[in-house]
């Protein structure tokens, strides 16, 4: 099993305040699903704790927290530490 997400994983962590809003934003457009992830990995939750809550895989969690990633900054045309690119 793949290790556990580092502190650098943390959704906006070390983000200003601007682009905490605009990642936020784009959070808001993902799918369902994938919103549901991220939350649950924003309140703090391991990949193996919110595979438990949701009945998935842990590959699955990763496979859909990757893919919810992959969605921000193309959403708004920034990364995640607000970067245009």
């Amino acid at each position: 099993m793949p290790a556990e997400p580092t502190q650098r994983d943390v959704w906006f962590a070390d983000l200003d305040p601007v682009a905490a809003r605009e990642a936020l934003r784009a959070v808001a457009e993902l799918p369902e699903r994938q919103r549901h992830l991220v939350a649950r990995q924003a309140a703090g939750l391991s990949y193996d704790e919110i595979a438990a809550e949701t009945g998935d895989s842990w590959r699955t969690v990763d496979r859909q927290l990757c893919r919810a990633r992959a969605q921000i900054p193309r959403s708004r045309g920034r990364d995640l530490s607000g970067r245009a690119f």
